[in-house]
């Protein structure tokens, strides 16, 4: 056979690899901890601290919250093949915290420990959701006076982030199922954009 008439055929063959192939798909990270032989997948149990700067939007609106740079205190694990665990307690190391107003500020109080964690695939990528987040903003008289902020602002939920290091997760400008929480009902049409990077210690992603 000639050259020219295997040109075709190896044509047709590298679209029949191209089509086998198929794309590679993002899946959901387990824990690793460092040991003297290397990276090994967590087995058990283990306590980690995150640390990190996090500010959140509610949609549509012109109020930003934060930076607010909090510390999370939590514990591993992986269940079946997934990052798994608990984020058991947080601090505000800095209060009060900004908001994009000027001369309006925002204490946060972080409660209702635990929330769970758990492995997912976040936009096509790996990441980390964590639910039953809860919190409560207190904003200080004058955004009051000036802005007609509320004094109180409560939200709860669940909140994504993707993985962009092996020790850092990053929560994307998309929004969240995070809403506003009150006595009466949870209003579950507004929504939140939560922006910020929390790396951890003593743990990786992959």
């Amino acid at each position: 056979m000639t050259m020219k008439k295997m040109l075709p055929f190896a044509g047709m063959a590298l679209v029949a690899i191209a089509f086998a192939a198929p794309a590679a798909q993002a899946h959901a990270p387990e824990w690793y901890i460092h040991t003297e032989s290397g990276e090994e997948t967590l087995a058990g149990e283990q306590v980690f601290t995150g640390l990190g700067e996090i500010s959140w939007q509610v949609a549509g609106s012109p109020l930003t919250m934060g930076p607010c740079e909090i510390e999370f205190e939590g514990t591993a694990k992986n269940e079946a093949g997934m990052a798994a665990g608990q984020i058991e307690g947080a601090n505000v190391l800095a209060t009060p915290c900004p908001t994009n107003l000027p001369g309006c500020t925002v204490n946060p109080d972080i409660s209702n420990f635990n929330w769970p964690i758990t492995g997912e695939t976040v936009t096509g990528k790996p990441g980390l959701a964590i639910r039953n987040a809860t919190f409560t903003n207190t904003f200080a008289t004058f955004c009051q006076t000036q802005y007609g902020v509320p004094k109180e602002l409560s939200v709860t939920g669940t909140f994504t982030s993707i993985l962009v290091s092996d020790q850092c997760i990053t929560f994307e400008e998309h929004l969240d199922d995070v809403f506003f929480e009150n006595a009466a009902k949870e209003d579950t049409t507004t929504k939140f954009n939560f922006e910020g990077e929390i790396c951890i210690e003593g743990l990786t992603l992959q």
